[in-house]
């Protein structure tokens, strides 16, 4: 029977088997041009979110934070439409409210909202 350290270890192989294919196969011959403008601004914004992101954790709850954090990652990083954002966002942190808090019992920070988890 394999032991609790048996998926890691496989996953490990398969991440270091597919860097190793990665490093060693041929390098395609036609090189492709970047066109567009650079996303260090886009970059910087992803990074201040996840930052701030772990600063409202605690005082907004889980729910809350993951949705604004999703909502600012779809709408201003990846410009998608104002709508879809919200609705990903809401639907991503419920979803994962609900497998992290209730079936996995994870305790998740309750914040604003009188939702408890992992109890």
């Amino acid at each position: 029977m394999p032991g609790p350290g048996a998926w890691p270890f496989l996953l490990a192989i398969a991440i270091a088997l597919l860097g190793a294919w990665l490093v060693f196969r041929p390098q395609p011959t036609t090189k492709v041009a970047l066109k567009g403008v650079p996303r260090w601004g886009r970059l910087a914004m992803a990074l201040g979110t996840f930052f701030g992101y772990v600063l409202i954790l605690e005082s907004l709850g889980y729910l809350v934070a993951t949705t604004l954090l999703l909502f600012v990652q779809l709408y201003w990083v990846e410009s998608r439409h104002w709508a879809s954002s919200l609705f990903i966002a809401l639907m991503g942190a419920v979803i994962s409210f609900l497998v992290f808090g209730f079936w996995l019992k994870v305790p998740l920070p309750s914040g604003i909202l009188p939702f408890r988890a992992g109890v």
